[in-house]
């Protein structure tokens, strides 16, 4: 999808703060912004200089800088200074907190031992309530050439490509139709597509809302779908919910002969739309390779092997020819590594292996997004249709449960959910759940043709008496690294099911799912998103169509991903999301547990921070700090570990 340029604003930013944070020696460069340069408190005065990354595990960072420190009306020592901080990486906010600052190294020029351990004691007392955010950039660009980078096995089926020179939509079905019956009527709904379709029972019709139009057929395996001119009466009777509400605000209907209806391609496996306005017109963007401007999805042409190469979830496909078929591309052209970082087109570098850009958002997408989560706070409940269903994992001394409206592990009487990214542990089915404070070590070996194989990337980290820490890495929001490159979902399809309760409708329960959704990488917000034209106001299938008890309602359950007519970008995996409604463009699961998350940013009690020396203390009194001397990154012997995949 063309996107706008790559923010070079964005990446100088980094550099310069990176700059700053690395190369400026001495008191006179301003430190980092998260760095305060003077902590003050009752006569006891450290300056801080420009800090240096050392090294990071993700849970904490090794940080050394340039120090000087006066203690009472002692003299001021200059000298350097390690220090190790808890750094836990906030992935919606792009920000790493850090706190808990420990002092792991001291050297001050012409302390003796005694004077050393005394301002070891004070410098030590000044950090004690220190909490600060670093930008998340700083730490991509410190460490993203120096990290290994996982590579899951995907599937490698090419999804069935459809292109259009003309207006069209996709019908994609999640695998065979699966249709509920409309109270008091002769009228079923479609519960897992991504458009609202109707059948008629009694004229056998299907009917189609297509963004503003709506078509009919007999069959819809076929292409010859036209304008009814009147729609079902009984449509009336749909219930006046927000389920419905984008049908509701297409009736009463009548017939537009000025209309011209779009194509429909009709779909029930994996399959991607390319709408062209017209035929395709080619831009130049390099040596021999060209962009085919006249589309919102990512094609190009190149000349060399008469190819055109389309990207679509973080894949590249091929063929000679846009009638043709489609397969998997073997080898990019070299000339797509030279599209320079402010083109219009330089997103598309996040996905071609070696480009700097590709290695950043590999990167970015390994770093866990890290709570601390007290154990006396969350609570879930967890709903079944009928009882507990138990599938095996293939591999694994593990079973998973799929009718259940949280993602469910088994091992023995253990069961155990994973909700906005917290696990939690139940012996009942009924509850009480309680936050995790161990895990079956095989949830961490879940193979990626699992459904629930995204729930392998939280993991729970620590626990203690009163808190347990989990992380989550990009895996969990179907966002995978494969080849130093991130891609969207495992490409392994997963069947729908329709589960039959005590009450009388099944649910439906849809399963992540790679291709049907146009996905395509933001690079600005580190996310894969999911919503344009062709695609549906639900942009594809993936969420839970379920009853719930409490309200006796029966949700359609299917989410609008961006506006009503899906033009409109928005995050494209939002895990077992029930509710409808229009989704935001960041996800923060934490953020939904509120205050029970308790590593957020503090403010800093009875600890002064200034940008300059306290005015007792002249210039002159202040030698020059020292320069840090060069030391490189060290890895981590321990810290978060991505899960092991095959």
């Amino acid at each position: 999808m063309q996107l706008p340029p790559l923010s070079r604003l964005r990446y100088s930013l980094a550099c310069v703060a990176a700059l700053l944070v690395f190369a400026l020696p001495g008191y006179a460069s301003a430190p980092a912004s998260f760095w305060p340069p003077v902590l003050s408190r009752e006569g006891n005065t450290v300056w801080l200089g420009s800090p240096r990354l050392e090294s990071w595990d993700y849970l904490r960072a090794r940080i050394s800088a340039p120090v000087q420190h006066k203690l009472g009306q002692t003299e001021t020592l200059s000298g350097t200074i390690t220090l190790d901080a808890e750094a836990f990486a906030n992935r919606a906010e792009d920000v790493v907190a850090l706190g808990d600052f420990r002092i792991a190294d001291l050297e001050l020029t012409g302390a003796s031992p005694g004077d050393m351990a005394a301002r070891r004691t004070a410098i030590e007392a000044l950090l004690r309530n220190l909490h600060s955010k670093a930008p998340l950039d700083l730490f991509v660009e410190a460490f993203y050439k120096q990290k290994s980078l996982p590579s899951i096995g995907v599937a490698t089926e090419t999804p069935h490509i459809f292109v259009s020179t003309k207006p069209a939509v996709l019908v994609q079905f999640d695998g065979p139709p699966m249709w509920l019956p409309i109270a008091g009527s002769k009228l079923s709904f479609a519960v897992n597509t991504n458009w609202d379709i109707f059948y008629d029972n009694k004229s056998t019709f299907y009917y189609l809302l297509a963004g503003d139009v709506w078509l009919a057929t007999h069959d819809p395996l076929g292409t010859e779908w036209v304008m009814p001119k009147s729609l079902p009466k009984e449509l009336g009777k749909l219930p006046r919910t927000p389920d419905f509400a984008n049908v509701w605000s297409h009736l009463p209907y009548e017939a537009n002969p000025n209309i011209t209806p779009p194509l429909v391609f009709y779909s029930e496996s994996a399959a991607e739309l390319i709408l062209l306005t017209g035929e395709p017109v080619l831009q130049p963007i390099g040596p021999g390779l060209s962009a085919v401007k006249n589309t919102r999805s990512d094609l190009f042409y190149d000349e060399a092997s008469k190819r055109f190469l389309y990207l679509v979830a973080g894949r590249w496909f091929e063929t000679g020819s846009l009638t043709g078929f489609w397969r998997e591309v073997s080898e990019l052209p070299a000339s797509l590594s030279a599209i320079p970082e402010d083109d219009i087109y330089a997103h598309i570098l996040a996905h071609v292996p070696g480009t700097a850009i590709s290695r950043r958002e590999a990167f970015r997408a390994t770093i866990p997004h890290v709570a601390r989560v007290r154990r006396d706070g969350p609570k879930i409940t967890v709903e079944f249709a009928g009882r507990l269903k138990y599938v095996p994992i293939d591999g694994i001394n593990l079973l998973w449960v799929p009718n259940a409206t949280v993602p469910i592990v088994a091992q023995g009487q253990d069961l155990y959910a994973c909700y906005q990214a917290v696990w939690f542990h139940a012996t009942d089915p009924k509850g009480p759940w309680r936050v995790a404070t161990s895990l079956p070590p095989d949830i961490y070996q879940i193979p990626p043709r699992s459904p629930v194989y995204h729930v392998s990337f939280v993991r729970l980290v620590s626990s203690d008496e009163t808190t347990s820490t989990f992380g989550y890495t990009g895996g969990y929001q179907n966002l995978f690294v494969r080849d130093g490159v991130t891609v969207y979902g495992t490409g392994f399809p997963h069947p729908p099911d329709l589960q039959y309760g005590a009450y009388a409708y099944p649910v439906y329960f849809a399963q992540p799912a790679t291709f049907g959704a146009g996905a395509w990488y933001d690079v600005e917000r580190h996310v894969f998103l999911r919503g344009r034209p062709g695609y549906g106001p639900f942009g594809g299938f993936g969420s839970t169509c379920r009853f719930n008890s409490v309200t006796n309602h029966y949700y359609r359950a299917q989410t609008l991903y961006g506006d009503d007519r899906g033009d409109e970008p928005s995050l494209a995996f939002l895990p077992y999301t029930a509710a409808y409604g229009k989704l935001r463009e960041t996800y923060d699961p934490y953020a939904s547990w509120g205050e029970f998350v308790l590593n957020r940013v503090q403010s800093q009690p009875g600890v002064a921070t200034r940008t300059r020396p306290e005015p007792s203390l002249s210039t002159s009194e202040r030698p020059p700090l020292v320069e840090v001397p060069e030391r490189p990154i060290t890895k981590p012997e321990s810290g978060f570990q991505a899960p092991k995949n095959p």
